[in-house]
């Protein structure tokens, strides 16, 4: 879609500076946007997509695979990406719009469980990460898990292996092989 016709407005770069999930400032061409990746559980999809079709004027279809959907017009910068992995959907939005970030953000979805995305996997045994498990950990997980004052972690009821393996991971100690 053309955006050339549109002038960038300036992006409150603070504003969501210490939220989950986390939002980077990204040019666009020539437009500044909020660029966000999270994972939630797939009982919140629904509710995303509802609160992404209050902000479009033709709604949008979730089309489950990674290729981004670019849903801008000549007021509105918006491109969503909403697949399947991990046992939930990753969300990937762009967009220019602090009041879609924000309506996004009140319901602090959360993502499925370590033991949800990988219920092959024993904590106890992971040492260094590398490929999907790392992109999770690094990118999807931890930036949430991060989040949590205490007495929210405990509320995730994580199994105590996983439990140890990001305490190691939280206080800069290599996990045990």
């Amino acid at each position: 879609m053309m955006h050339s016709d549109r002038k960038s407005k300036e992006l409150d770069k603070d504003k969501f500076s210490n939220n989950y999930p986390q939002i980077a400032n990204r040019l666009e061409g020539h437009i500044q946007t909020y660029n966000t990746l999270f994972l939630v559980d797939t009982k919140y999809t629904q509710e995303i997509v509802e609160v992404i079709n209050e902000y479009l004027t033709t709604p949008y279809e979730l089309k489950r695979d990674k290729k981004p959907q670019d849903l801008s017009n000549k007021e509105k910068f918006l491109k969503v990406n909403i697949f399947p992995d991990f046992n939930g959907n990753i969300i990937h939005l762009i967009t220019d719009s602090e009041e879609l970030i924000s309506n996004l953000f009140k319901n602090h979805h959360q993502p499925p469980n370590p033991e949800i995305s990988f219920p092959e996997v024993d904590a106890g045994g992971l040492g260094s990460l590398q490929g999907s498990i790392d992109f999770w950990l690094n990118w999807l997980w931890m930036p949430f898990y991060l989040s949590l004052p205490a007495d929210e972690k405990k509320k995730l009821q994580l199994p105590p292996d996983w439990i140890e393996y990001l305490e190691d991971i939280c206080s800069g100690s290599s996990p045990s092989n």
